[in-house]
């Protein structure tokens, strides 16, 4: 008898593959890309030690592409020291002092963990090897802005904390520098923010800058003098009251101190962010001494004839010298106009090497157009001697896909495996860099789309792309240049993008583009850029929005932050019309009782995510399905828990994947990333634990995108950027789903 013939429909086949998920899926790391994705850190203080080395601190997790956590030493050489090594391993470092007589290095700032050991915004690390004095703890409730040694065994900190060690103190403490014990008597306390701290050993006096309103129970403006003994009693008479926040502090030889800030006067005269004021008597400001700074100063360093001083400043005495300059100790105060590095963003510390060099830190990118990454060592010429790159882990925060088989990608970033890409990148569809595809923004890539012809257009926070001025909002041609002539502007930033047909749409919280009033949603014609003149659904003022979807029955879905859209209530999520006016859907509106960051439509389902508890009137955490007709899908409940989503993709066997800061996903543990069924169940076999936000995920046939800021995934190392690919997609499932799946 010969054996039976067994015959299967290809629906009947299809139901298998998808009641047997473990069996067909198996999503596997792809070795490209594999991008070390870097954006410039910052440095936020430096130290000079007394054998010429320097020490650093700040926002940074490598040094000359070497890791250090925050805090590293230089050789006298400005070279990075290759044996010291706190790591401090999340916040930043904003003070850093050193005790030259045991070596000792003391780090402030807002951190939780130093070497491994849970040190909370203040830490002992010894001077020989950089590891932390496990014995030594004086942890604050709030993060230190300053410290200062008296070279009597104190070590002085200042912060926004009202306990440390255990004990109450509000903004001032003084620390037993060799076991970190509070002193018990000396409690002179602050109201406002304590920025500076300067100690005056010889007069036991400690002075106090910051954004003050009073010192030690006493009204003072800004800036105030203590003892350094006993109680911290205050100086009655010395009061020279600038009328804003003092940012920084320096000794002067001739019984003086320089102040920097944001203040415009100073002991009663007009002083525009410099002074220099007796250090005694009743804190006399020298009328004489007068230059002028256009902006904030953060920093001083003085040598025996010049101040460099650095900030945020454009003009000194009137004439340009942006961010960093160097004035006379004598005269008047002029300013060196040949001596004109000028970085391109802010410089937060300075210090002179003993062989004369300028070693300053900030959030530049660059320095007499001379790229350099927060740090750099210049000449007493204002030559740039070493570019001392400082880089933190960039971010990828959008992905879009290309027909050919490319991928965009947009974020925070500067830096792609060392080549220059600011914010925006595209990948061959082998996973390589395309080194030709260089536009390039000066602020954070939020959102990308494309339209059939291969045209790119990009959204977020930025003024600026490839050299065109642009506010949230461009569109590049399939060769990397910007359009020169498409230029919509919105008046604040673009966080949303869908394109449909000859259709740009546009979301964010903005409340006009080119003029013409459209809160928080914007329909803009892709060819020249014109604001659509009828199509306006008219949200709350104030509104923002996130996230949008279009589909292909004339119908746009929003989802963000609103409580109306044209005379409608609707919470956070709406359906309008593409047509005419955009007039907002009568009979759809679920609700959400919290931010709708994400949307993703399938022919039957409109998927939302966000930060939400309540959804269509019932328990959604963060998650949600919808019916297209707007009612909520009482049986897919998996839900997001202790944090939020903030990606959503649908693969073409319904998987749905999910992106955000989450710990868990329907009830089974999942950091970031999860992928989700068709029936609400987790997918047990997929679990790839990245340490980090994962805020973009798309699909790209066979291939899952994975974009955020994360070091390490599915237990490799990846740098904000991932792919997987799962075969079976190809293989069995997309050609069932190539026509209509999709919207």
């Amino acid at each position: 008898m010969p054996a039976p013939c067994l015959r299967f429909s290809l629906p009947m086949l299809l139901v298998v593959c998808l009641l047997l998920p473990g069996a067909l899926r198996a999503q596997v790391l792809e070795p490209l890309p594999d991008l070390r994705l870097t954006i410039n850190g910052s440095v936020n203080a430096i130290a000079r030690l007394p054998d010429g080395r320097m020490l650093i601190g700040g926002d940074f997790t490598r040094v000359d592409g070497v890791p250090r956590g925050r805090a590293a030493r230089l050789q006298a050489d400005g070279t990075l020291d290759p044996l010291w090594n706190p790591d401090v391993s999340d916040g930043s470092v904003t003070a850093i002092v050193a005790d030259a007589g045991t070596g000792a290095v003391f780090l402030g700032g807002t951190f939780q963990t130093v070497g491994g050991l849970y040190r909370n915004n203040i830490a002992r690390i010894t001077g020989a090897t950089g590891g932390v004095d496990a014995g030594w703890s004086a942890d604050t409730n709030g993060s230190v802005t300053s410290l200062a040694l008296d070279g009597d065994g104190a070590l002085f900190v200042a912060g926004v904390f009202n306990q440390i060690g255990g004990t109450a103190r509000t903004g001032l403490a003084r620390l037993s520098a060799s076991s970190g014990a509070v002193d018990a008597q000396w409690n002179p306390g602050v109201d406002g923010i304590p920025f500076v701290l300067l100690v005056d050993s010889a007069t036991a006096s400690l002075y106090v800058g910051g954004q003050l309103s009073g010192v030690a129970g006493t009204p003072r403006a800004n800036l105030a003098k203590l003892s350094t003994a006993g109680t911290g009693v205050l100086d009655a008479d010395w009061n020279p009251a600038p009328d804003d926040s003092v940012m920084t502090l320096a000794v002067d030889d001739s019984d003086a101190i320089f102040v920097g800030g944001q203040f415009s006067t100073i002991g009663g005269q007009a002083h525009r962010g410099l002074a220099r004021v007796a250090a005694g008597g009743s804190a006399a400001v020298d009328a004489g001494w007068t230059p002028a700074a256009q902006g904030t100063v953060y920093a001083i360093a003085a040598t025996d004839d010049a101040l460099f001083i650095g900030g945020s400043f454009q003009t000194v005495n009137d004439v340009p010298q942006r961010r960093l300059a160097r004035i006379l100790r004598s005269g008047t105060g002029a300013s060196d106009a040949s001596w004109r590095p000028e970085p391109d963003d802010v410089v937060h510390a300075l210090a002179v090497s003993a062989a004369g060099r300028l070693l300053a830190g900030g959030r530049f990118l660059a320095i007499d157009a001379q790229e350099c990454a927060g740090l750099a060592l210049l000449s007493a010429e204002a030559d740039l001697v070493a570019a001392l790159d400082v880089e933190r882990a960039g971010r990828v925060l959008a992905i879009e896909t290309q027909a050919d088989g490319g991928v965009l990608l947009g974020g925070a970033f500067f830096r792609a495996d060392g080549e220059r890409r600011d914010n925006l990148l595209r990948l061959r569809p082998d996973g390589t860099l395309d080194s030709q595809w260089t536009p390039g923004t000066d602020g954070e890539v939020l959102a990308l789309a494309s339209d059939a012809a291969r045209n790119v257009y990009a959204a977020g926070r930025f003024r600026q792309i490839g050299g065109h001025a642009r506010v949230g909002l461009a569109k590049i041609a399939a060769n990397g240049a910007v359009d020169a002539a498409w230029a919509p502007m919105p008046n604040s930033d673009v966080l949303a993008l869908a394109v449909r047909g000859p259709h740009v749409y546009a979301g964010g919280y903005f409340g006009a583009v080119s003029g013409q009033p459209r809160r928080g949603v914007v329909r803009i014609a892709s060819g020249d850029g014109a604001v659509d003149p009828d199509w306006n659904p008219a949200l709350n003022p104030g509104a923002t929005v996130y996230a949008i979807a279009v589909d292909r029955d004339s119908t746009v879905y929003l989802g963000g932050y609103f409580d109306s859209v044209g005379a409608s209530l609707r919470s956070n999520i709406a359906r309008v019309s593409a047509l005419g006016v955009g007039g907002v859907d009568p009979a759809w509106n679920p609700g959400a009782d919290g931010e709708v960051r994400t949307l993703a439509l399938t022919a039957a389902h409109v998927y939302a995510g966000g930060n939400f508890s309540l959804f269509g009137g019932a328990p959604r955490t963060n998650l949600a399905r919808l019916g297209r007709n707007g009612v909520l899908d009482a049986g897919w409940n998996p839900g997001a828990e202790f944090g939020y989503v903030d990606a959503i993709a649908i693969d073409a066997a319904r998987g749905v994947y999910v992106g955000g800061a989450f710990g868990a996903v329907g009830g089974l543990p999942r950091q970031h990333l999860a992928r989700i069924d068709a029936t609400g169940s987790v997918d047990p076999t997929w679990n790839p634990q990245p340490d980090g936000h994962v805020a973009a995920v798309r699909t790209q046939g066979e291939r899952i995108h994975v974009g955020g800021a994360f070091d390490v995934l599915s237990g490799e190392s990846r740098s904000a950027v991932a792919s997987y690919r799962d075969a079976s997609l190809a293989e069995v499932l997309t050609p069932f789903y190539a026509d209509g799946f999709e919207p």
